[in-house]
C-alpha cells in the first residue's frame, strides 16, 4: 500500500446501503477524504465513520431523504468548513496537508439544467 493519501469521490445513491463498501475502501487506502454525493441522510443526521469527521448538507422533503452531500475528513488532518451560498447541494472544507487547500463536494442532479454562471 502506498503512503500517499487519496481523495475518494463517489455518487453512492444512499450512503447507508454502501457503508460496508466505504469501510473496505478506508481499510484498503490511505484516505485523506471521502466526498459523497446522494448521501441520502435524513434530517440533521449523518452516519459516523471511525477515524473520520463528517461535514454534510442534507436534503429532504418531509420524511424522505434525497440527494445530499458530505465530506468525510480523516481525523489525522485539520479541516474547517467553508460557508457557501448556493442553490445547489454543496459542502466545502479547507484542509491543511501540509499546505492549505479546499475540497468541495457538490451534487448536481442530472434532471437540472445548469448554466455557465452557476
Amino acid at each position: 500500500m502506498s503512503n500517499q493519501y487519496k481523495i475518494i469521490q463517489w455518487n453512492c445513491n444512499g450512503f447507508a446501503n454502501h457503508f460496508d463498501e466505504v469501510k473496505l475502501i478506508t481499510s484498503k487506502f490511505n484516505c485523506l477524504a471521502i466526498c459523497i454525493q446522494e448521501s441520502r441522510f435524513k434530517s440533521n443526521y449523518h452516519t459516523k465513520l471511525k477515524n473520520f469527521t463528517c461535514f454534510f448538507k442534507n436534503s429532504f422533503s418531509g420524511s424522505i431523504a434525497h440527494g445530499g452531500v458530505c465530506i468525510y475528513l480523516n481525523n489525522l488532518f485539520d479541516g474547517e468548513e467553508i460557508t457557501i451560498s448556493s442553490q445547489y447541494q454543496v459542502v466545502a472544507i479547507k484542509v491543511k496537508f501540509p499546505i492549505k487547500f479546499i475540497i468541495c463536494s457538490i451534487y448536481l442532479p442530472g434532471s437540472e439544467n445548469i448554466s455557465k454562471s452557476d
